[in-house]
């Protein structure tokens, strides 16, 4: 290579070059700075900086000296009078080292394979082991229960049930949980996801250096870049609903940026669009790409046809997504749940809303830690980058335009966005995916503008190096339990978020002792937090305390009016108490509210029985027939629904249809125990005591320590 320092470029080049050292510097010094302050005075303010403080000392001083021999090669190489020297000098470096090594690797399938397996089994052996984070509870209690739907991520959660289904067997072992088994289970997913990722990782990497003319090396730099950002915690088998997000999002800046280079039609970006919206709603937020896109489509004559049937597709797409949700899911619209989506992130049930909070220094402090945490070369790298390109008038190429567009409309959308339910620093796997669109857009105005090979060499391997130091403590504090849950402690939630999550981990690990003192905690934080008196109310549930738990769940839906759970146990609390009416109107909103709850109606017909209501009694034991037999439609073997059915038709007075029902559940599962009770006591009723004589002593021979089995050895006369 022969460069003429003589060449008007010159300065522009040293400018670029100059430019984009010291921002990766810059951003170096400011995180190492924030780092060694969050190690004891910053750790609960700057919760995206603070993960060497719950690591060993040495982690943190061995990072540090690798960053600083790094910072030091970046500027010798990098910082010089003019690029010709930096090639010198690099020229003039051992023909060994990282990015010596990579420039003679290019992407062959094997080559590309192997390394995506070496990820892959990376992603699994340091997978992480906390379920503290995002709705990696609730998602380890849904998946065991069935549910396959939610409202703002409908496809994933069906993804999720479909891996759970068929991949549940395997974890099956040593007597795991059904929440166990769910999470290694959405590790898998989350692994399996990673393995797709790295391969997009690789085509991006190719996609955007070729746009330069840089080669070789700086195709590899650019895919290490992007695959050593935080949101790669996502395919370290991370139990949340964002991992397959997350691909989509990699997948269509893919296929966008190829049908750019006209290696793809836009129709194939568009299909991966609906998609992404399929598995979550706030892929919306790709749509002024998506916009973009079919502008310049139909601009372009050559274009035009593509572009208006990419349109057509874009809107048949979308009419049959929402089709297809519905069937998943009746009742649900998916123009309904964009609109509640759009409500959510404009409104906030802890008060953190409106412009006044979005200026405040509490929702600066935690949106600057969520860029570092998904970053740390995402946002703080885009940010810069495109302002440059402004700048220097080189924000023309489409490409560049898509980019900024698709990793603006993201950053613009989560700033305006109200504080998250769960806080900033608990849901930052909220904001993981957009991630990957800023990391792109950020390298890809780096190497536009470093034209010299050698020092975008140089750059890059800096940026990765100094990404790689942020993501193995991410990784390593996730991939213990005991780690994760000391810097869970330390999150600034406020309103006793904080207290609450740390107060059920100590709940689901059989220590309610501790567990109250944090739910304590919390209300000291905060006397309005009403999980934490929902907890309290569970754990004195759990004692045979039910005066107290009632005095909690009181509190609760006070507080929490709206929420199914909280009513449900204050109506259990004051059955236990005997406030029968008190109860009454509480288990009434519940079957309003949802009114399918066959739980709800028999809570209510177990109330109207004790309170006597015979005649109301009735006619809530025909709405429960009603939902039993649409149950059996679909199911006509299914045990409990036929057990259902024929303790509801005994209570209507049609026995023999009761037992028809007790013996096809009989049929179903032999075994069965509140079958085999109910045919045998309902036989003796009927005055058939020959025909339940077996029936019962089956069931004493199975279940001899049941609460009934003095009842039905007296009537089999042993």
């Amino acid at each position: 290579m022969t460069l003429n320092t003589h060449s008007p470029e010159i300065p522009a080049a040293r400018r670029n070059q100059r430019f984009f050292s010291i921002l990766l510097l810059g951003i170096a010094v400011v995180s190492v700075t924030l780092q060694i302050g969050s190690l004891v005075p910053l750790r609960n303010s700057f919760w995206g900086f603070h993960l060497y403080a719950f690591l060993p000392p040495i982690f943190a001083v061995a990072s540090w000296v690798v960053l600083a021999v790094a910072a030091v090669l970046l500027g010798r190489a990098a910082l010089r009078e003019d690029a010709a020297s930096a090639v010198a000098i690099f020229r003039a470096m051992p023909k060994r080292g990282l990015p010596r090594a990579i420039s003679f690797v290019r992407h062959p399938v094997a080559v590309a394979a192997l390394f995506a397996i070496t990820c892959t089994l990376l992603f699994w052996a340091f997978r992480s082991q906390q379920t503290l984070l995002g709705d990696a509870v609730p998602l380890t209690t849904d998946l065991p229960g069935g549910q396959s739907f939610h409202p703002r991520q409908p496809m994933t959660m069906w993804v999720q049930q479909f891996l759970y289904q068929n991949t549940g067997d395997w974890f099956r072992y040593d007597g795991a949980s059904d929440h166990e088994v769910a999470r290694r289970v959405v590790a898998l997913g989350s692994v399996l996801a990673g393995f797709f990722f790295v391969w997009v990782g690789l085509a991006v990497g190719r996609c955007l250096s070729n746009e330069t003319s840089h080669k070789g090396a700086v195709r590899w730099l650019v895919t290490l870049t992007l695959l050593s950002q935080g949101y790669t915690l996502l395919f370290f088998g991370y139990v949340e609903n964002y991992t397959f997000q997350t691909l989509v999002v990699g997948v269509y800046l893919l296929t966008a940026v190829l049908y750019l280079q006209k290696r793809f039609a836009l129709q194939v970006a568009t299909v991966v669009l609906i998609v992404g919206l399929g598995l979550h709603l706030s892929t919306l937020a790709l749509l002024p790409s998506f916009l973009f896109l079919l502008g310049y489509g139909i601009y372009n004559r050559d274009r035009r046809v593509d572009a208006l049937i990419s349109g057509g597709v874009a809107v048949c797409g979308t009419l049959i997504l929402d089709q297809a949700l519905r069937r998943m899911s009746p009742g649900f619209s998916l123009w309904q749940g964009v609109e509640d989506l759009i409500g959510i992130a404009g409104t906030s049930q802890v008060g953190g809303a409106g412009l006044s909070y979005m200026f405040s220094w509490v929702h600066l402090r935690d949106f600057l830690n969520e860029q570092f945490l998904i970053g740390p070369l995402a946002a703080v790298l885009f940010v810069p980058g495109v302002l440059f390109a402004v700048v220097r008038k080189s924000l023309r190429n489409p490409i560049a335009v898509f980019l900024t567009l698709t990793a603006g409309s993201f950053l613009v959308g989560s700033f305006m966005m109200s504080e998250p339910l769960l806080g900033y620093a608990r849901d930052w796997d909220l904001f993981a995916p957009a991630g990957v669109c800023y990391c792109a857009a950020g390298v890809y105005f780096l190497i536009r503008h470093v034209t010299t090979a050698v020092v975008a060499k140089k750059l890059l391997t800096f940026a990765v190096v100094f990404s790689v130091l942020q993501l193995i403590p991410w990784v390593w504090v996730n991939h213990s339990e005991t780690r994760a849950l000391e810097r869970f402690k330390s999150l600034p939630l406020g309103y006793g978020r904080t207290e609450v999550v740390v107060g059920n981990w100590y709940l689901r690990h059989d220590d309610p002792e501790t567990a109250k003192s944090w739910f304590r905690r919390a209300l000291d934080a905060h006397p309005y937090n009403a999980a934490a008196y929902g907890f309290l109310g569970s754990i004195y549930a759990k004692e045979d305390r039910f005066d107290a738990a009632a005095d909690m769940f009181e509190k609760a839906v006070t507080l929490r009016p709206d929420k199914p759970s909280f009513r449900m146990k204050y109506a259990a609390a004051l059955y236990e108490i005997g406030e029968y009416q008190e109860a009454l109107p509480h288990i009434r909103w519940l079957t309003e509210k949802e009114p399918d709850n066959y739980v709800y109606w028999q809570m209510l017909s177990e109330m109207l029985s004790v309170l006597g209501r015979s005649d109301e009694l009735r006619d809530v034991r025909v709405i429960m027939l009603g939902i039993v037999e649409r149950t059996l439609r679909i199911s006509p073997k299914d045990e409990e629904a036929n057990v259902n059915a024929g303790v509801l038709l005994e209570g209507l007075g049609r026995a023999d249809e009761a037992l028809a029902r007790y013996q096809t559940a009989l049929e179903v599962e032999p075994d069965s125990k509140a079958a085999l009770f109910n045919s045998g006591r309902l036989l003796v009723i009927m005055g058939r005591r020959k025909e339940a004589t077996p029936l019962l002593r089956k069931f004493l021979e199975l279940y001899p320590d049941h609460p009934m089995a003095g009842w039905a050895r007296e009537q089999v006369g042993d």
